[in-house]
């Protein structure tokens, strides 16, 4: 479970660090989701898949950014997780 967090916490630093310099590498933004896609899917809200397979391990990724962590209705979180959305972790 800690490794869980240790990752969370690791996403939303990289994620502020993609931010601040705005500006993007779909290249390497392609090679980074290689390793979300065996459990996480991008489905926008018409149902067009943009990116990784129909995993169903993980909640879909479309619309994430600037949401609290853990939050997902119908997604089964640990409780590290959750407990570190309620403290103010946002994707």
């Amino acid at each position: 479970m800690k490794l869980t967090l240790n990752i969370a916490t690791l996403v939303s630093f990289a994620a502020a660090a993609a931010f601040a310099q705005g500006v993007g590498d779909p290249a390497a933004g392609k090679r980074a989701y290689s390793q979300c896609q065996s459990c996480h899917v991008v489905v926008d809200d018409d149902g067009n898949t943009l990116a990784g397979r129909r995993a169903r391990t993980g909640p879909n990724l479309f619309g994430m950014i600037g949401k609290q962590a853990g939050t997902v209705e119908g997604f089964r979180y640990s409780r590290e997780l959750v407990e570190a959305g309620e403290r103010g972790l946002v994707w």
